[in-house]
């Protein structure tokens, strides 16, 4: 509801991309990279990537604070970490810190299918200020699906 001279109200619409990609590796090889932040830098986007705390199981479980440096240095916290059981595995994680973003929540999740596995990767956020959500997520809209695509071809020992 708004009132005479001021701006009308508008939900927060949470921004949302996913990105699936395949992989020839098995899921355990698919796990062993998603599940290692320190293999991240290998073969995603980043220049480093450290652990600043550890996790349950140790060391990139749940509560494990992981920080990646590239363009710009990000901290985020795992909040799941289920390795493969019939098939299926899932990961996920909070941004703390280092992108003008509110609640973002990423989610991986890793499917055996035929000889290989799917990746799944969905990212929802709001932005910190008006506009930001949108600019960030055109951008996040390349970096997610090649990210995806990085992790997939890594576990089959492909180059990037």
């Amino acid at each position: 509801m708004s009132t005479a001279g001021s701006v009308p109200e508008r939900p927060s619409g949470k921004h949302r991309v996913e990105a699936t990609a395949s992989s020839t590796a098995s899921i355990e090889a698919v796990w062993a990279r998603l599940a290692d932040a320190s293999t991240w830098s290998t073969w995603g986007q980043w220049d480093e990537t450290t652990l600043d705390r550890e996790g349950v199981p140790a060391p990139d479980g749940v509560g494990a604070i992981r920080r990646f440096r590239g363009r710009q240095t990000t901290l985020e916290e795992v909040v799941a970490f289920e390795p493969p059981v019939d098939g299926r595995a899932r990961f996920a994680y909070d941004l703390l810190s280092g992108l003008p973003l509110r609640s973002y929540h990423s989610e991986v999740t890793l499917e055996s299918i035929g000889g290989g596995t799917r990746v799944r990767w969905i990212s929802t956020f709001d932005g910190a200020y008006p506009l930001v959500g949108s600019i960030v997520r055109r951008a996040l809209q390349r970096f997610i699906p090649e990210t995806a695509r990085r992790l997939a071809a890594a576990a089959a020992d492909l180059t990037p």
